[in-house]
């Protein structure tokens, strides 16, 4: 399966000024790069923990059926749009929610289990596309301990942005933060 992120949130997880007088910035020119850091730590702790922080919308790609359950790997699944497919004559067909297939957003990984494996075209590549919304709605709804360790990254990366070489501390710092919210810890 290949997932592939079509929107992205507008908003960041964490106020730049906020940000600013924290970490002592006082030129708001640095604002630029601080910001940047900022969207760089947010990617990272996504990454790490396979969450979407703030709602976005994706496509799920796959190029068969290798059971009628497809998991799906992102936290918080809020929706599954639509389900479609490329059938035998390369006509998209989209697929009707609680006939043709069913969803399970509550759980981790979500799931959409199919009624009937569709009879899809085979000379195309990703034939089988599930459209979904991830991430939280606000930014009050992240956890704590996720905006933690994205400041901690932040600062890191601005106060190492000459010299990576003193990455190694931080990144066990936050490790320890978002390790707790990999699928088999903690889900919230």
């Amino acid at each position: 399966m290949r997932i592939v992120q079509n929107t992205y949130p507008t908003g960041l997880v964490y106020p730049i000024g906020q940000l600013q007088d924290e970490l002592r910035v006082d030129e708001d020119s640095e604002i630029v790069v601080l910001t940047s850091m900022l969207k760089a730590a947010t990617s990272i702790a996504e990454q790490h923990t396979n969450r979407v922080l703030l709602s976005s919308t994706f496509t799920a790609y796959l190029d068969d059926l290798e059971s009628l359950e497809v998991e799906i790997f992102k936290f918080p699944i809020t929706s599954i749009d639509t389900v479609k497919y490329y059938n035998t004559s390369g006509t998209l067909t989209t697929l009707t929610a609680n006939t043709d297939y069913f969803v399970d957003i509550t759980s981790c990984p979500a799931r959409v289990k199919f009624a009937t494996a569709p009879s899809v075209q085979s000379s195309i590549y990703n034939p089988i596309q599930i459209n979904f919304t991830a991430g939280h709605a606000t930014v009050d709804a992240i956890d704590n301990g996720i905006i933690a360790a994205i400041r901690i990254i932040t600062g890191q990366l601005y106060e190492q942005r000459q010299n990576e070489s003193n990455m190694s501390e931080a990144s066990m710092n936050y490790d320890r933060l978002l390790n707790m919210y990999i699928k088999g810890s903690l889900w919230l």
